[in-house]
């Protein structure tokens, strides 16, 4: 029972580092917000976030709806009234929603195509890794979004296709800018803390 209240202790804590991470990450990058709907065009959040989730597992994923919630409420909040407060919490509840969904399907997707194996070893696996949560999921991502903000009226329709591929490009290039580095060094600490557990476990 001790054991289980401390796993769950642990990965309670990842969760919030999770989501605090994202924000600040988050919101670093609104400093190079290019459009007035706050759509950046280099978004390392999501590079991030799918690279923990490849890491973690899939139960991480609280964290990354959370951050996700945390980083566009402050954007995306109207206070003009108890009415337009709602609806901006239910939008931007749907944006994080989006992009949840789109990491869990991109890291589903790749994990079925090539297993948990490293996806930086092969060129072909590098290839699914880069088409799966680097281009395919920030898809769901930017839909979701971009649909939640048209349809709140913070994006006029007729700007819908140009800010939907600044959001798509941006989910890209933070996933494929930041993704590798940060999976390749999480792989690296995770195999010297094994390597390091191995070690004392040999020598008692």
């Amino acid at each position: 029972m001790k054991y289980d209240l401390r796993l769950i202790l642990i990965s309670l804590a990842l969760i919030v580092v999770l989501a605090l991470l994202y924000y600040e990450i988050a919101q670093l990058s609104r400093i190079l917000a290019s459009t007035p709907q706050n759509v950046t065009p280099v978004w390392p959040a999501d590079g991030f976030t799918t690279a923990t989730i490849l890491l973690f597992g899939y139960w991480i994923w609280p964290g990354v709806l959370v951050g996700s919630f945390l980083a566009n409420i402050s954007a995306f909040i109207d206070v003009q009234s108890i009415v337009t407060q709602i609806v901006s919490i239910v939008e931007v509840l749907v944006i994080a929603g989006g992009t949840t969904l789109g990491t869990l399907l991109g890291s589903f997707l790749l994990r079925k195509s090539i297993g948990h194996i490293s996806p930086l070893n092969r060129l072909s696996d590098v290839i699914k890794f880069l088409f799966f949560t680097g281009m395919l999921g920030p898809v769901v991502n930017a839909t979701v979004g971009v649909k939640a903000l048209t349809a709140g009226g913070k994006i006029p329709h007729s700007q819908y296709i140009q800010v939907w591929l600044t959001w798509w490009i941006s989910n890209l290039a933070g996933i494929f800018i930041f993704k590798p580095a940060l999976l390749n060094w999480g792989e690296l600490i995770k195999y010297n803390i094994l390597s390091f557990y191995r070690n004392r476990l040999n020598l008692s």
